[in-house]
């Protein structure tokens, strides 16, 4: 009837969570992979002293940052040198932060033509890089060991100054040699074009817009790091990820100059047995054929016509393609698509000449329109008569 009470000493600590030895502590760390696991990791930093370091290590051997501040990444690892192996995954996220510019073209006559190019604008590296004697030394030996050949080493070395961003992304990918998976899917698509280089022969012949951005020294960073990667996620999503595999008729509406990669894409999916009842595809162009091709050029895409019938050819699909006489966009027409309209006479003329009137203006100088271009292969890739 009477129960034995026990008294614990006051003298005698409790014990936390803070007790665990650092293994324990890192593997709780290794649970936050939510969406804010940054932020989560940054509050886990400022709870003990006994947590900082553990948060951190984390926040650098799976880590999450801003292409941006590439700088303030590496400068962090260079003073942990011991976890530079350990990273086997890495996810870069980017906006244009002011890196590129917009002009606006004029023709001879005066006429203000809307046709904007992205201008590359590389970003000098800060001064307390370039300070840093021994932090340059090791970016210079980094890249006189992986560049390609000597002119390669030459620029890549002059871009740590001139161009910090893309200079020290590819001295990055070198210095990891465990890494794995490379997310730049969320990366503005500027910051990861040589990735492109993987997918075809003509994206390594025709490197990505603008010329400033071509970037053709970090070729020895990609022959480095592809070969390790069992992930590599990126934009645009693939064919295969929007249409069904029943598809059998795919038309486009506002296609563009960038639209043949999104077609090369999609021949690809169809010969890797993707889409099997696919027949045909129609591509109704925004632009008329000398803009779209001058746009193509500049941004170092397949050309609209050749790589087109060639892709088309190869994959056995039907094609079909057209070009406006001038600027015509579906919601100006007033007719809809071009393949509404084609199906009712003259409805497609007058809904070209009203896009046409409408960029002209009230008091625009008057123009002569291009004329239409309409091409059409069969599976064979030979023409048919329209």
């Amino acid at each position: 009837m009477f129960r034995r009470s026990f008294n614990f000493s006051p003298d005698r600590e409790r014990t936390t969570i803070n007790d665990l030895p650092d293994e324990l502590l890192l593997n709780i760390g290794a649970h936050f992979t939510n969406l804010n696991r940054n932020r989560d990791l940054r509050n886990l930093a400022l709870t003990s002293k006994k947590w900082k370091p553990i948060a951190q290590e984390w926040l650098l051997i799976e880590s999450r940052f801003n292409l941006t501040f590439i700088d303030g990444y590496m400068w962090e690892m260079g003073h942990r040198s011991h976890l530079l192996s350990r990273v086997k995954k890495l996810e870069i996220w980017s906006r244009s932060e002011g890196r590129t510019s917009k002009t606006r073209h004029v023709n001879r006559i005066g006429v203000y033509v809307y046709l904007t190019d992205v201008i590359y604008n590389p970003t000098p590296a800060p001064d307390h890089i370039t300070q840093q004697a021994e932090f340059m030394e090791i970016c210079k030996t980094v890249i006189q060991h992986y560049a390609a050949n000597k002119r390669h080493a030459k620029d890549w070395i002059n871009s740590i100054t001139t161009d910090v961003v893309a200079a020290l992304f590819g001295v990055l990918l070198c210095v990891l040699p465990n890494l794995r998976e490379l997310n730049v899917s969320d990366a503005w698509l500027m910051d990861s074009p040589f990735f492109a280089n993987t997918r075809s022969s003509s994206a390594i012949a025709n490197p990505p817009h603008p010329w400033l951005w071509r970037h053709s020294f970090l070729s020895g960073a990609l022959a480095a790091t592809l070969p390790r990667l069992t992930v590599l996620e990126e934009h645009p999503t693939p064919t295969r990820e929007i249409f069904p595999r029943t598809l059998e008729t795919l038309r486009i509406s506002e296609a563009t100059h960038i639209t043949a990669n999104f077609l090369n894409d999609l021949c690809l999916a169809k010969k890797a047995s993707c889409f099997p009842n696919l027949k045909r595809v129609e591509a109704y162009h925004i632009e008329y054929l000398e803009n779209t091709r001058a746009r193509a050029d500049l941004a170092r895409c397949l050309d609209p016509i050749d790589d087109v019938r060639a892709m088309f050819r190869d994959a056995e699909v039907a094609v079909y393609l057209y070009f406006p006489p001038w600027t015509m966009k579906t919601w100006e027409s007033e007719s809809g698509t071009p393949w509404r309209m084609k199906t009712e006479p003259d409805r497609l003329r007058r809904g070209e000449y009203t896009c046409y009137r409408k960029a002209m203006g009230p008091f625009g100088i008057h123009q002569e329109p291009m004329d239409r271009i309409e091409i059409e292969w069969d599976a064979e890739g030979d023409a048919v008569m329209l």
